[in-house]
């Protein structure tokens, strides 16, 4: 008989790392201020409807209807591509947000670009999200 060790959830087998916790907590703690003094709601692994069972990224940035306007993924570099499909998926649904994807292992910033509708890196630009003040890099580092 398996063992149970009281963990249940969707799609979280196997539970993030400590590092990508880590990253994750960060990034919030330093944009949960700054959005929420402008009316924002920023959330962690919330599903981005009020469909439960639907795509929950790592940080979500709501407007007061709750209609998602900024989402950010954390992974390890082997995961990048799985990460970057997930954003493009939300986007199909979200237009108009902004999907960021945090690279830890290689400390590399991807962002979604509707200009050229293609993913470009932090190691040729400096990323920014219209909602915050700071580069993007710096709520992850």
């Amino acid at each position: 008989m398996k063992e149970n060790n009281g963990f249940q959830g969707i799609g979280m087998s196997p539970r993030p790392r400590w590092m990508h916790q880590d990253i994750i907590g960060l990034a919030y703690y330093q944009i949960y201020g700054e959005l929420s003094r402008q009316g924002y709601i920023v959330r962690v692994d919330s599903s981005i409807t009020d469909n439960w069972n639907d795509i929950a990224p790592d940080i979500v940035v709501f407007d007061q209807e709750n209609y998602p306007l900024m989402i950010m993924e954390v992974t390890r570099h082997r995961e990048v591509r799985k990460n970057l499909n997930k954003c493009t998926a939300v986007l199909e649904r979200f237009p108009e947000a902004e999907c960021f994807v945090y690279d830890y292992e290689k400390q590399e910033l991807l962002m979604y670009d509707f200009e050229t509708c293609a993913w470009i890196s932090s190691f040729q630009y400096e990323l920014f999200s219209q909602y915050l003040e700071k580069p993007m890099l710096d709520y992850f580092v």
